[in-house]
């Protein structure tokens, strides 16, 4: 801080930082006097409060955060799609092999759970893939993070919990669908 007396230089904005003991703007009245009474041409500006101030200060980094959670669910929900999709896909596909399976006396349990193992097998892969290279890149981001640590195990497993239990119900209607099949109607079809 450097004090110098206005007069010598005429600084080209001035702030009064004020800590009260209660209230913040119930000390704005009496400091608007009390500067009134110290020079009566001052003009006073209106007055904020700290969280105010710093809240002004990161509405930018707020709004670009909330434009990348923004994308990261649009992401989220054309991957799940994508997933489901691709194994939906797959178990049309097959449906003579589901239905001679079934007709070999497969159970729809045994088929359900077949379906839902390939179809996760490249999701569980991926998430392995994925919390690696967050690992590796951890110093990377460690530069970009305040007052959280890059490494953070909870949130890894959080996050890969999350995107698997995605990717998990996008699995299960297709695999829900295969084990209903109709060996008759599969093996007409095919």
């Amino acid at each position: 801080m450097m004090y110098r007396p206005y007069w010598d230089w005429m600084p080209y904005r001035t702030v009064l930082a004020v800590r009260a003991a209660r209230d913040a703007r119930s000390v704005a009245p009496a400091l608007r006097a009390a500067i009134r009474k110290a020079d009566a041409d001052v003009p006073i500006p209106r007055m904020r409060t700290m969280s105010e101030v710093l809240d002004e200060g990161v509405i930018t980094r707020r709004f670009q955060m909330l434009l990348a959670v923004g994308f990261a669910i649009s992401a989220l929900a054309v991957a799940s799609l994508g997933i489901y999709a691709v194994v939906s896909y797959s178990v049309s596909r097959r449906t003579g092999e589901i239905g001679i399976r079934a007709a070999l006396g497969a159970r729809a349990a045994d088929i359900y759970l077949l379906v839902l193992r390939q179809g996760m097998a490249p999701v569980v892969a991926g998430l392995a893939a994925g919390v690696a290279g967050a690992a590796a890149l951890e110093r990377v981001v460690h530069g970009l993070l305040y007052q959280v640590s890059g490494h953070d195990p909870l949130t890894f497993f959080v996050a890969a919990a999350g995107l698997a239990a995605i990717a998990l119900v996008a699995c299960v209607i297709p695999a829900h669908r295969a084990s209903r099949v109709n060996p008759l109607t599969a093996l007409r079809y095919e």
